[in-house]
Parts: structure tokens; sequence; C-alpha cells
């Protein structure tokens, strides 16, 4: 299967560098110690542990399935004096999850900026004149969680159905580049009565830690269980493919309906994560000029479950509670899915 090699091996708390007998694996200098496999962490891993006590520090917990980072070795030993068996350990040095968009379009916007809304009641070839919302707005009692840059929540489309919940990317409780805020509001305008929760764990260079993606929805599934009503997560970030964050994704509760964006490199959409998670709808983006086409960046393939609309789609601005902005990609085509998900 394609993606980074995972290592199956059991860790020993073992104190030494092993000169003479090691070799570097990634980075991880890994030797044999009698049979056993012995892997010292020399930076970032994600470790599957099993066995692991409950509380235990660093522990990410998504409905069972537990993730440590494994920075040093004192990390290492804390897993192994309890007796825990580490799965699979995964090499994220130096990988992030990012987004990509074109840059906001100046001056007014275009005429047929809703097309996004549009495109959703018309048909195979052609826009409807307008949004067909369904009986009632849609929605109502769902709650639909955009992991992300944050969004503005007194921003005007959300009609204070907006909330704060948790921020695992820094000390800075706001939208800093308006990608999340834009997301959020494609989701409120699709649907009129979703609740939408912010998780932030984008910070302000449009990056995230895998670690802090893995607790964005570790609290998401936490809070579901929670309060048990209807849910839709809304990933519209991507990554280099990664067997376990898919298997994170694969992890989330049955009920809960996980929509994915392909990625915007033109490439192979079977090469990216989270989109390649058996649990999870992968959006890729179409735009629009008197029939439907592919957006040029959009990746493609068979790992695509649907497309929809994603460029030039004008939504909610971070700047104040009123502007509009057009952004294009596949982050914008998948809270058309999100929305039309949550009101059905």
């Amino acid at each position: 299967k394609r993606g980074p090699t995972i290592l199956k091996l059991q860790f020993l708390y073992f104190i030494g560098r092993g000169r003479g007998l090691g070799e570097e694996v990634g980075n991880m200098h890994c030797f044999l110690l009698l049979t056993t496999l012995v892997c010292l962490v020399t930076g970032e891993h994600l470790a599957v542990v099993r066995g692991v006590k409950e509380g235990t520090e660093g522990v990410i917990d998504i409905n069972g399935f537990k993730v440590m980072v494994l920075n040093d070795m004192e990390e290492v030993g804390k897993v192994a004096a309890q007796g825990a068996e580490v799965e699979s350990v995964e090499d994220v040095t130096g990988k992030n999850y990012t987004f990509f968009t074109a840059p906001s379009l100046c001056g007014e916007l275009d005429k047929d900026a809703q097309w996004g809304a549009r495109s959703i009641s018309g048909g195979s070839n052609y826009l409807a004149e307008s949004y067909a919302f369904p009986q009632g707005g849609g929605g109502e009692g769902v709650v639909v969680y955009i992991l992300d840059s944050g969004v503005r929540c007194s921003h005007a489309v959300f009609g204070g159905r907006c909330t704060f919940a948790a921020n695992f990317a820094d000390n800075i409780d706001e939208d800093e580049v308006g990608h999340g805020t834009h997301v959020a509001g494609i989701v409120a305008a699709v649907s009129q009565k979703a609740a939408i929760t912010s998780i932030k764990v984008l910070d302000s260079s449009n990056t995230a830690k895998y670690a802090d993606v893995l607790k964005g929805i570790a609290h998401a599934v936490s809070d579901i269980k929670a309060h048990g009503k209807p849910s839709v997560i809304n990933l519209s970030l991507s990554s280099p493919f990664s067997e376990i964050l898919n298997n994170a994704i694969a992890a989330i509760p049955d009920g809960t309906i996980v929509v994915t964006s392909a990625g915007n490199k033109a490439k192979d959409a079977c090469d990216f994560s989270p989109g390649t998670s058996n649990n999870s709808i992968n959006v890729g983006n179409v735009g629009f000029g008197g029939s439907y086409y592919p957006q040029r960046n959009s990746n493609h393939g068979k790992c695509i479950d649907i497309h929809a609309a994603g460029e030039f789609i004008s939504s909610a601005s971070n700047a104040d509670d009123t502007s509009l902005k057009q952004l294009t990609g596949t982050s914008m085509a998948t809270p058309h899915v999100a929305g039309v998900v949550a009101n059905y």
C-alpha cells in the first residue's frame, strides 16, 4: 500500500546508544537487544499504543484508538514502563497538514459568486437560478465541526449558530488567516440551521502538526459522545499519505460523518490523507463555465468520492463581521458536501 513504512515492534526502555550495534531507520536509531528490536526516537513520531493506562499523559484517545507523539527516549520510557505495547510507529518529523487556496479577489464580487450553492440545486450541466433550501432550512439539531484555522463566529453569516470549542494550534483563539471562517461560512450557507463548532488546528502559517489534528479529532469525538447529536466533521486540509491518520479517522464512531478535501496538488488523491480513510467522504473540486470542469489544481483519481463546487467561491471573511471574499480549492468544495450531509 502506498505511504510510509510502518514498523511493527515492541518498545523496550533501554538507556544507551548501542554504539557499533545500530543503524539509522529514518529518525530512529534502532538495534537488536537479544531478540527485541529497540529504537531510540530522535525525531517526531506517531505511535499507536495498546495497553496504556487510562489518563496517561500525552495519549490522544479517539474512541479507543490511542496515539502518542514520541520525541525522545524519556517518552518511550513512559510507555514501556507501563508494559504497554507500541503497535506501529510512523515518522512525521517535519511533516504537516496544510491547505492551498487561490488569492482573494479584489473589488466587487462576481455576479455568480453564489454559484456553489446554486450548483447543489442544479443539474449535471447547469446552475439553478437560486439555491433551493430544504424544507425548514435543513440541519436543525445537527452539529458541524470545523477543524481548521479557527472561525470568526461573530460574523453575520452564522447568525449566532457558531461557537468556539478548542485551540490546539497556538494561543490565539481567533482565525488569523481566514481559511476556517470561509469554510464554515459555506457550511452555514448550505445548511441554514446546523450549529457550527470551531476547533482550531491550523496556525497563522497555514500548517498543523499531525498531533494537533489528532487532538482536534479526539476533542470533537469526545464532544459528540457527550451531547449525542447527529454530527459532521469537516476537514478541509490534507497531508502526505499516513496510515495512522487514516486509521484515526476510521476510529470515529458510526453515525458521525467525516468529509475531507482531496487536496490541491493536481496529483493522485490516493497519495494523500485523511481523504484516503475508508470512513470519510473525499471531495474533489470543479469549476463552472457553462458546464462543469475539473479545477486544474484539484487532486484526482479513484480515491475521490464526489466532486463539488470549489472555484472562486464567495463566503465569509475573517476581516470583519460582514465582509465576504472569494477563494478556490478543494477546501471550498468540501464544506458544500458537509452542508448537504448536515441537511439530511
